[in-house]
């Protein structure tokens, strides 16, 4: 029982260090397309707003990036 926990703990632990991972991936392409585009204010605050919501309402990363990536377009 307890080496279950244990490895279901390390698998938790790998699966965010790997969400992370995309999160952080994904903020790089958008401030690298926001050194190159010009985004007004409102955009930029609407987009972080988007981004905020998502993180606290326990979003999928999955759903983060994929709302993420329709913003782009």
């Amino acid at each position: 029982m307890r080496d279950q926990i244990e490895q279901r703990a390390q698998a938790l632990r790998r699966e965010i260090r790997h969400t992370e991972d995309e999160v952080r991936a994904e903020l790089r392409r958008i401030a690298d397309r926001l050194e190159y585009q010009k985004t007004d204010r409102k955009a930029l605050a609407s987009m972080l707003i988007e981004l905020a919501a998502r993180l606290e309402t326990g979003g999928t990363v999955t759903d983060l990036l994929e709302g993420l990536n329709t913003s782009k377009d």
